[in-house]
Protein backbone atom coordinates (compact mmCIF):
# COMPACT_ATOMS: atom_id res chain seq x y z
CA UNK A 1 0.00 0.00 0.00
CA UNK A 2 2.74 2.43 0.97
CA UNK A 3 4.67 1.50 -2.16
CA UNK A 4 1.72 2.33 -4.37
CA UNK A 5 1.25 5.68 -2.70
CA UNK A 6 4.94 6.46 -3.05
CA UNK A 7 4.86 5.51 -6.72
CA UNK A 8 1.85 7.74 -7.32
CA UNK A 9 3.59 10.58 -5.51
CA UNK A 10 6.67 10.13 -7.70
CA UNK A 11 4.53 10.16 -10.81
CA UNK A 12 2.93 13.43 -9.76
CA UNK A 13 6.29 15.01 -9.02
CA UNK A 14 7.66 13.86 -12.36
CA UNK A 15 4.65 15.32 -14.14
CA UNK A 16 5.12 18.66 -12.39
CA UNK A 17 8.81 18.70 -13.28
CA UNK A 18 8.03 17.79 -16.87
CA UNK A 19 5.47 20.60 -17.18
CA UNK A 20 7.90 23.03 -15.61
CA UNK A 21 10.61 21.94 -18.01
CA UNK A 22 8.27 22.26 -21.00
CA UNK A 23 7.27 25.77 -19.99
CA UNK A 24 10.89 26.78 -19.54
CA UNK A 25 12.04 25.34 -22.86
CA UNK A 26 9.08 27.00 -24.55
CA UNK A 27 10.10 30.35 -23.10
CA UNK A 28 13.72 29.81 -24.08
CA UNK A 29 12.84 28.87 -27.66
CA UNK A 30 10.59 31.92 -27.92
CA UNK A 31 13.37 34.08 -26.57
CA UNK A 32 15.83 32.64 -29.08
CA UNK A 33 13.39 33.16 -31.92
CA UNK A 34 12.85 36.80 -30.95
CA UNK A 35 16.59 37.37 -30.67
CA UNK A 36 17.16 35.79 -34.05
CA UNK A 37 14.54 37.98 -35.72
CA UNK A 38 16.10 41.05 -34.10
CA UNK A 39 19.57 40.12 -35.29
CA UNK A 40 18.22 39.45 -38.80
CA UNK A 41 16.90 43.01 -39.00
Amino acid sequence: MIKVRLFFHLKTITKELWLFYLKKSCKISNFVRINRSISLK
